[in-house]
């Protein structure tokens, strides 16, 4: 099992539940668990990602992939060193928080409404960020953002200013 860095994951990733073994032989890997032993991914099939191999493995014991997540940052909000994740590569890995980044604070200079979500434009940072509606009050006035390498992460919204702070990723 491999630690892999936040900018070399591929996305979705997904959780693996509780097991006994994960074991690869022959591009074949495997998940041992209480129940019985399941076929997780078959890299000797064709295939760019672990779905698309995935749905040709023509065996009725494939290990079921529950939990999807689909961007950085839910990543970094949910994952605990005990976890262990197969990307949409292939490859197991556990998410350790190992980079320190820092934290900005920004002033919110708009907001758009567009369907479902909220569009938010900020002073003094290029890129916008876009929440669910229902996440979104119109008393916050600024947003915190870390940078991790390529990422840009939203990390808060807030109604009062915050000092700029490191945060382990």
């Amino acid at each position: 099992m491999n630690n892999l860095t936040l900018d070399k994951i591929v996305f979705p990733v997904f959780k693996l539940r509780s097991y006994d073994k994960i074991e690869t032989i022959d591009g074949i890997t495997t998940v041992y668990t209480y129940w019985g032993v399941y076929i997780l991914d078959n890299k000797n099939l064709a295939g760019d990602t672990i779905g698309a191999r995935r749905v040709k493995i023509t065996t009725d014991n494939v290990y079921k992939l529950q939990k999807v997540i689909k961007s950085p940052r839910a990543l970094i909000v949910g994952a605990t060193s005990k976890d262990t994740y197969i990307d949409n590569a292939g490859r197991i890995f556990s998410y350790k928080k190992m980079k320190n980044c820092l934290v900005r604070c920004y002033e919110i200079k708009s907001t758009v409404r567009a369907n479902s979500r909220i569009i938010i434009h900020l002073y003094d940072h290029p890129i916008p960020v876009v929440v669910p509606i229902a996440a979104y009050d119109s008393e916050y006035k600024y947003v915190t953002i870390v940078r991790y390498g390529e990422y840009y992460l939203m990390y808060s919204l807030e109604r009062e200013y915050v000092k700029e702070f490191k945060k382990k990723l």
